[in-house]
């Protein structure tokens, strides 16, 4: 019995790959006035020797790509209208690329853009604390998350065109194309409300993506299917009870 050493996941030098190298060059303001602060920050990332790690099916392709960059933006505000109430928002724009990456699973994707990473997302709150007489606090809170359509895994193995006599490589285009019809979009709301006792007690209820918001959190070739994808779907309408004790 082999014991597995045979599969063709093992074989050697494919879970092999050097070190990833980043340089991040930055320039941000912020003030803060006491009801409210901003912190705005531009930035410019490289990371050559970037590590890649591609299911294929049977097992797993790392190595590295030549060089991945990304342009970027990050925002964070916030800001109390009122004693109670607080509100937050932070919005982050990111624009990445393959400058070279040619011994991908794919082959050379050089100067595409990177699966997995969505240019826009955003997340704003807003949070109520009011505070009884007897010391008690009442807490409601709802904060609402997006991300931008983007294309969750760069290709899929699986689909390569291959030779059917010796299994020598075709093209690489069936598996970029098969991959590019999943693609992810998230917006979801949570919410709470907690009573919040002096003796550190805190009874809260809660809903997360109460909006029912459905998506493929990632995709992959199925294991021993040739041409089947299975997929993670994301967490469906939640609702819970919660008791913590503070001391």
């Amino acid at each position: 019995v082999a014991a597995g050493i045979a599969q063709p996941n093992q074989t050697y030098g494919s879970r092999f790959a050097g070190p990833e190298t980043a340089k991040v060059a930055e320039v941000g303001i912020k003030g803060n006035w006491g009801i409210g602060s901003v912190n705005l920050t531009l930035f410019k990332e490289t990371i050559n020797g970037f590590q890649a790690n591609t299911f294929t099916g049977t097992g797993f392709k790392l190595s590295n790509a030549g060089n991945q960059s990304v342009y970027g933006m990050e925002f964070e505000g916030m800001v109390r209208p009122t004693h109670e109430l607080t509100l937050t928002s932070a919005v982050t724009y990111l624009k990445p690329k393959y400058d070279s990456f040619v011994a991908s699973a794919f082959g050379d994707v050089s100067g595409t853009v990177p699966a997995g990473i969505a240019p826009l997302s955003m997340t704003m709150s807003a949070t109520n604390d009011h505070e009884f007489d007897n010391g008690w606090h009442f807490i409601v809170r709802g904060d609402w998350h997006y991300e931008s359509s983007t294309q969750i895994n760069d290709g899929l193995s699986g689909f390569i065109s291959k030779n059917a006599f010796n299994g020598a490589i075709i093209s690489y285009a069936p598996a970029l194309q098969a991959a590019q019809a999943f693609r992810r979009e998230v917006s979801e709301f949570d919410a709470s409300a907690s009573i919040k006792l002096p003796n550190g007690l805190d009874f809260s209820v809660w809903g997360r993506n109460l909006t029912d918001n459905r998506y493929l959190g990632q995709v992959f070739d199925s294991v021993g299917q040739a041409k089947a994808v299975s997929g993670y779907p994301n967490q469906p309408r939640t609702f819970g009870i919660a008791v913590l004790w503070k001391y």
